[in-house]
Protein backbone atom coordinates (compact mmCIF):
# COMPACT_ATOMS: atom_id res chain seq x y z
CA UNK A 1 0.00 0.00 0.00
CA UNK A 2 2.60 2.40 0.88
CA UNK A 3 4.67 1.70 -2.10
CA UNK A 4 2.07 2.21 -4.36
CA UNK A 5 0.54 5.65 -2.61
CA UNK A 6 3.97 6.78 -2.83
CA UNK A 7 4.71 6.24 -6.47
CA UNK A 8 0.93 7.98 -6.78
CA UNK A 9 1.99 11.19 -4.49
CA UNK A 10 5.43 11.44 -6.71
CA UNK A 11 3.09 11.54 -9.83
CA UNK A 12 0.76 14.45 -8.37
CA UNK A 13 3.32 16.02 -6.76
CA UNK A 14 4.81 16.46 -10.42
CA UNK A 15 1.26 17.74 -11.91
CA UNK A 16 1.48 20.16 -9.13
CA UNK A 17 4.65 21.42 -9.88
CA UNK A 18 4.16 21.92 -13.59
CA UNK A 19 0.89 23.59 -12.83
CA UNK A 20 2.85 26.04 -10.04
CA UNK A 21 1.83 29.87 -11.08
CA UNK A 22 5.13 30.25 -8.60
CA UNK A 23 7.82 28.96 -10.76
CA UNK A 24 8.23 32.21 -12.67
CA UNK A 25 9.15 34.19 -9.27
CA UNK A 26 11.41 31.73 -7.86
CA UNK A 27 12.69 28.21 -8.52
CA UNK A 28 12.48 25.18 -5.78
CA UNK A 29 16.00 25.63 -4.77
CA UNK A 30 15.75 29.79 -4.30
CA UNK A 31 12.65 29.43 -2.33
CA UNK A 32 13.88 26.72 0.11
CA UNK A 33 17.43 29.01 0.47
CA UNK A 34 15.41 31.96 1.30
CA UNK A 35 13.04 30.39 3.68
CA UNK A 36 15.71 29.12 5.78
CA UNK A 37 17.24 32.27 5.24
CA UNK A 38 14.75 34.36 6.21
CA UNK A 39 13.53 31.66 9.48
CA UNK A 40 16.83 31.12 10.91
CA UNK A 41 18.99 34.53 10.42
CA UNK A 42 22.00 35.07 8.09
CA UNK A 43 24.55 32.75 8.37
CA UNK A 44 27.80 31.09 6.38
CA UNK A 45 27.85 28.99 3.50
CA UNK A 46 28.79 25.93 5.65
CA UNK A 47 26.02 26.95 8.33
CA UNK A 48 23.48 26.67 5.02
CA UNK A 49 24.54 24.22 3.20
CA UNK A 50 23.99 21.60 6.66
CA UNK A 51 20.78 22.98 7.14
CA UNK A 52 19.55 22.71 3.12
CA UNK A 53 21.20 18.94 3.37
CA UNK A 54 24.29 19.75 0.67
CA UNK A 55 27.47 20.26 0.77
CA UNK A 56 29.41 23.54 1.01
CA UNK A 57 30.12 24.01 -2.98
CA UNK A 58 26.42 23.12 -4.09
CA UNK A 59 25.26 25.99 -1.72
CA UNK A 60 28.11 28.30 -3.07
CA UNK A 61 26.92 28.01 -6.17
CA UNK A 62 23.44 28.67 -5.59
CA UNK A 63 24.20 31.36 -3.38
CA UNK A 64 26.21 32.69 -6.58
CA UNK A 65 22.87 32.72 -8.13
CA UNK A 66 20.99 34.59 -5.68
CA UNK A 67 23.55 37.51 -5.14
CA UNK A 68 23.40 37.93 -9.05
CA UNK A 69 19.58 37.77 -8.81
CA UNK A 70 19.73 39.82 -6.02
CA UNK A 71 17.71 37.48 -4.07
CA UNK A 72 20.61 37.68 -1.32
CA UNK A 73 23.71 39.34 -0.35
CA UNK A 74 27.23 38.71 1.53
CA UNK A 75 28.91 40.57 4.28
CA UNK A 76 32.16 40.20 6.40
CA UNK A 77 30.76 38.43 10.02
CA UNK A 78 30.92 41.07 12.57
CA UNK A 79 32.89 38.57 14.41
CA UNK A 80 35.43 37.40 12.43
CA UNK A 81 35.88 39.30 9.35
CA UNK A 82 38.02 36.88 7.24
CA UNK A 83 34.38 34.75 7.22
CA UNK A 84 31.57 36.11 5.14
CA UNK A 85 27.94 35.52 5.76
CA UNK A 86 24.93 35.51 3.43
CA UNK A 87 21.64 37.00 4.04
CA UNK A 88 18.62 37.51 2.22
CA UNK A 89 17.80 40.97 0.33
CA UNK A 90 14.20 42.90 1.15
CA UNK A 91 13.45 41.72 -2.62
CA UNK A 92 14.35 38.21 -2.17
CA UNK A 93 11.84 38.30 1.12
CA UNK A 94 9.31 39.63 -0.82
CA UNK A 95 9.42 37.39 -3.67
CA UNK A 96 9.97 34.76 -1.19
CA UNK A 97 6.77 35.67 0.71
CA UNK A 98 4.75 35.84 -2.51
CA UNK A 99 5.87 32.55 -3.75
CA UNK A 100 4.99 31.28 0.14
CA UNK A 101 0.58 32.73 -0.02
CA UNK A 102 0.36 31.25 -3.34
CA UNK A 103 1.38 27.65 -2.37
CA UNK A 104 -0.74 28.28 1.20
CA UNK A 105 -3.19 29.71 -1.13
CA UNK A 106 -3.10 26.32 -3.16
CA UNK A 107 -2.90 23.69 -0.63
CA UNK A 108 -6.02 25.43 1.46
CA UNK A 109 -8.38 25.08 -2.08
CA UNK A 110 -7.07 21.50 -2.36
CA UNK A 111 -7.61 20.33 0.87
CA UNK A 112 -10.37 22.52 1.78
CA UNK A 113 -12.96 19.86 2.79
CA UNK A 114 -10.28 18.32 5.35
CA UNK A 115 -10.85 18.80 9.44
CA UNK A 116 -8.23 21.02 11.50
CA UNK A 117 -7.52 17.13 13.04
CA UNK A 118 -6.51 15.92 9.50
CA UNK A 119 -4.90 18.81 8.67
CA UNK A 120 -2.05 18.10 11.69
CA UNK A 121 -2.35 14.64 11.34
CA UNK A 122 -1.18 15.02 7.44
CA UNK A 123 1.77 17.56 8.93
CA UNK A 124 3.07 15.50 11.51
CA UNK A 125 3.07 12.33 8.75
CA UNK A 126 4.58 14.67 6.32
CA UNK A 127 7.12 15.65 8.70
CA UNK A 128 8.40 12.07 9.79
CA UNK A 129 8.59 10.88 6.39
CA UNK A 130 10.38 13.88 5.04
CA UNK A 131 12.86 13.95 7.99
CA UNK A 132 13.13 9.49 7.83
CA UNK A 133 14.07 10.61 3.77
CA UNK A 134 16.71 13.08 5.00
CA UNK A 135 18.26 10.77 7.27
CA UNK A 136 18.81 8.80 4.42
CA UNK A 137 19.92 10.53 1.66
CA UNK A 138 21.25 14.14 2.49
CA UNK A 139 23.80 15.89 3.95
CA UNK A 140 24.46 16.47 7.78
CA UNK A 141 20.55 15.75 8.86
CA UNK A 142 18.65 15.86 12.08
CA UNK A 143 16.15 13.97 11.63
CA UNK A 144 15.71 13.59 15.32
CA UNK A 145 14.49 17.53 15.33
CA UNK A 146 11.16 17.77 15.30
CA UNK A 147 8.84 20.32 13.55
CA UNK A 148 5.85 21.30 13.81
CA UNK A 149 3.98 20.76 11.11
CA UNK A 150 2.46 24.68 9.64
CA UNK A 151 -1.43 25.23 9.56
CA UNK A 152 -2.75 25.80 6.31
CA UNK A 153 -4.08 29.18 6.33
CA UNK A 154 -5.28 31.60 3.16
CA UNK A 155 -2.55 34.56 2.66
CA UNK A 156 0.23 32.99 5.36
CA UNK A 157 2.89 35.54 5.30
CA UNK A 158 6.64 35.33 4.78
CA UNK A 159 8.63 34.27 7.64
CA UNK A 160 10.82 37.56 9.06
CA UNK A 161 14.57 36.75 9.47
CA UNK A 162 16.47 36.23 12.48
CA UNK A 163 18.80 39.20 13.88
CA UNK A 164 21.36 36.32 14.99
CA UNK A 165 24.33 35.04 12.59
CA UNK A 166 24.10 31.68 12.47
CA UNK A 167 27.99 29.65 12.20
CA UNK A 168 26.63 25.85 13.33
CA UNK A 169 23.70 23.67 13.30
CA UNK A 170 22.04 21.71 10.68
CA UNK A 171 18.69 20.38 9.64
CA UNK A 172 16.27 19.83 6.32
CA UNK A 173 14.31 22.79 4.94
CA UNK A 174 12.21 24.79 7.39
CA UNK A 175 8.56 23.62 5.35
CA UNK A 176 10.01 19.85 5.30
CA UNK A 177 9.97 19.53 1.07
CA UNK A 178 11.45 16.12 1.15
CA UNK A 179 14.70 16.26 -0.92
CA UNK A 180 16.58 12.79 -2.05
CA UNK A 181 19.13 13.35 -4.14
CA UNK A 182 22.70 13.25 -3.75
CA UNK A 183 24.61 16.37 -2.41
CA UNK A 184 26.41 17.04 -5.45
CA UNK A 185 23.33 16.62 -7.56
CA UNK A 186 20.61 19.35 -7.66
CA UNK A 187 17.32 17.76 -5.86
CA UNK A 188 14.76 19.49 -8.15
CA UNK A 189 16.25 20.55 -11.49
CA UNK A 190 16.79 24.08 -10.41
CA UNK A 191 19.48 26.04 -9.92
CA UNK A 192 21.26 24.02 -7.44
CA UNK A 193 23.81 22.57 -10.72
CA UNK A 194 22.90 25.29 -13.26
CA UNK A 195 24.42 27.91 -11.31
CA UNK A 196 27.97 29.29 -12.77
CA UNK A 197 30.56 28.77 -10.11
CA UNK A 198 32.02 32.04 -8.51
CA UNK A 199 34.98 30.72 -6.53
CA UNK A 200 38.52 32.30 -6.24
CA UNK A 201 40.98 33.09 -3.62
CA UNK A 202 41.39 36.17 -1.55
CA UNK A 203 43.74 36.70 1.41
CA UNK A 204 44.40 33.09 1.43
CA UNK A 205 40.73 32.14 2.13
CA UNK A 206 39.13 30.00 -0.59
CA UNK A 207 35.53 32.03 -1.73
CA UNK A 208 32.33 29.98 -2.15
CA UNK A 209 29.46 31.70 -4.65
CA UNK A 210 31.28 35.22 -3.65
CA UNK A 211 31.24 34.39 -0.18
CA UNK A 212 33.94 33.54 2.20
CA UNK A 213 32.82 30.48 4.28
CA UNK A 214 34.20 29.79 7.76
Amino acid sequence: MIEHQTAVLVRHFELLNRRDESRDTLDRAEYLALRTLASAGPMDINTLAAALGVDPSTAGRQVAVMRNAGLAACSPDPADRRRSVVAPTDDGLDRMAAVRRLRTDSIADLLAGWTPEDLRTLGTMFGRYNRAVAARHLTAATPDDPQEPEPVERGGAGASPGGGVRSAGAGVSPDGDARSAGADASPDGDAWSTGRTASGVDDGWAVIGGCRPR
